[in-house]
């Protein structure tokens, strides 16, 4: 059998196109056209009441109805490697839950679940003793024995527990009658 050539069909021209509506396939067929795309548009120009104006527009024919097709597994055909998907126009994207936002009750910017003090601001986390529990929220933020305003009241430093650096705890020199801030007394 012989194929006909471009010049048997003449002139006339026979499309048929499968478009894809809102999820739905429609044919279209174009049948005994030149240019099955060409239109006399005689719509009113502008609307300054020029006369109808003749342009080409793509010509429509009418959807044709969809025959339901008999029931078997759909076939699918495998995208093209650098296809990107498209979202369906009829269905929202699905996302996934997003987790809730972590509180950070004290606004430094530490979330309270790992702030080792959460009721106030320490963006910088300092633990001077180690106790977990944040020099901003700790009462002895060197763990010497003194607290932080007892210290502030002897003038020694209420991060460190040797102020003067002699051996002996701040709390020590103290209780024994020695000056914490001079290493020798």
């Amino acid at each position: 059998m012989r194929k006909p050539s471009t010049r048997a069909f003449g002139k006339k021209l026979a499309v048929k196109a499968a478009v894809l509506v809102m999820g739905s396939l429609v044919l279209a067929s174009f049948v005994g056209r030149e240019d099955p795309t060409e239109r006399l548009d005689t719509r009113l120009g502008p609307r300054s009441g020029h006369a109808p104006a003749a342009v080409a527009q793509p010509k429509v024919a009418a959807p044709q109805p969809v025959q339901p097709a008999p029931e078997k597994a759909p076939t699918v055909q495998a995208a093209p490697a650098n296809a990107v998907a498209q979202p369906s126009p009829s269905k929202p994207p699905v996302s996934a839950p997003q987790p809730a936002a972590p509180t950070d009750s004290d606004h430094d910017g530490v979330s309270d679940t790992i702030d080792n003090c959460p009721s106030r601001g320490n963006a910088d986390q300092v633990d001077h003793d180690g106790d977990g529990v944040g020099d901003a929220c700790d009462p002895n933020d060197d763990h010497d024995g003194l607290s932080d305003a007892q210290e502030r009241e002897y003038g020694t430093d209420p991060t460190m527990t040797d102020t003067d650096a002699d051996g002996k705890d701040d709390a020590v020199e103290i209780g024994i009658g020695t000056d914490p801030n001079d290493a020798n007394s």
